[in-house]
């Protein structure tokens, strides 16, 4: 075998290694919350832990999860906002740390079902974490409550298609938040289930280098007519 022929399968077997490398890989921890409704979802802890969170900015208001108004299997995420003008966050955070890659392709997928009432509200939302603290990006998936994009007292799956910021050392946390008006009477409440975070790893190193290395000697043999 001559060493164009040579050099070119080298070349061919790493771009292929590059695009398996490359190929969105499923990051979520306990997606359907079956675990977390087997040991219960903890209230306010350590906001830097993988896994689901709690976090109801109210004694009024109540985040866990039920084995009522489930989607599949034995459990589903719920959150209660019964406190006026008062956020209710159920956090899936800081996942996917060293595979997500920056500035990638990242699709959110879940099924959920809610009402609100007088300005009760309902939003998921998508951070991309940095190891030690802060975010690089932040946005409303969808830009606009639940509600607005076809939440209802039905089951009902979304799937929101966005990039990732320009760091996620601290990988990506999707948040939902079921929130009120200050209206009296206002209410929020939503469920969640089977969630899914298919991200863009980061590239093997090991193929990022053979890629490299085998394009390098390729014009190496054709600048010298090898």
């Amino acid at each position: 075998m001559n060493i164009r022929i040579a050099l070119s399968l080298v070349t061919a077997a790493a771009l292929a290694l590059l695009m398996a490398s490359a190929q969105a890989v499923e990051v979520a921890v306990d997606a359907g919350l079956e675990d977390a409704g087997i040991n219960g979802i903890p209230q306010n802890p350590d906001p830097q832990v993988v896994g689901w969170n709690c976090f109801p900015q109210s004694g009024a208001n109540t985040c866990g999860t039920t084995t009522e108004n489930v989607f599949a299997g034995q459990h589903s995420g719920q959150l209660t906002t019964n406190a006026l003008a008062s956020a209710n966050l159920l956090k899936h955070g800081f996942v996917g740390q060293g595979v997500v890659a920056p500035d990638s392709a990242i699709t959110v997928s879940f099924w959920a079902r809610g009402t609100g009432e007088i300005g009760g509200v309902a939003f998921a939302e998508l951070f991309s974490e940095i190891a030690g603290g802060g975010v690089s990006a932040s946005e409303i998936l969808g830009g606009a409550p639940l509600q607005a994009q076809g939440l209802s007292a039905d089951w009902t799956q979304f799937t929101f298609m966005t990039t990732t910021g320009s760091d996620v050392s601290g990988g990506v946390t999707v948040q939902f938040n079921a929130a009120t008006g200050g209206a009296d009477g206002s209410f929020s409440e939503l469920f969640i289930d089977n969630l899914s975070i298919d991200v863009t790893p980061i590239p093997v190193p090991a193929a990022v280098w053979l890629f490299g290395s085998a394009l390098g000697l390729l014009g190496w043999v054709r600048r010298n007519g090898r």
